[in-house]
């Protein structure tokens, strides 16, 4: 599973947060981090504001984060279309 690391803190970086999590449809955890834990991991890795996940144990950040994003929620968005698409199907036959 795929984790988003933020600031809880920060209101900006929660509501960020929510709208990804919406965004890939519920396809990543949202990790909320308090300000101190957050700040000494942002100084170790170098990322403060930017993205950042756990995948799989590692931290991942900058583009690498963006693609993760990506394929972590395309299989969801994939079935959604295809349901829409059959929805959209079955509905124009009836009328």
């Amino acid at each position: 599973m795929t984790a988003l690391l933020y600031r809880m803190a920060c209101p900006r970086c929660r509501a960020i947060a929510r709208l990804l999590r919406v965004a890939t449809l519920g396809a990543v955890t949202l990790t909320p981090l308090p300000r101190d834990r957050a700040d000494a991991l942002a100084d170790h890795t170098g990322t403060k504001a930017k993205l950042l996940l756990r995948r799989n144990g590692a931290l991942i950040h900058g583009p690498a984060a963006a693609r993760a994003l990506l394929r972590a929620s395309l299989p969801r968005w994939a079935i959604l279309a295809a349901l829409l698409l059959v929805l959209i199907r079955y509905q124009g036959a009836g009328g």
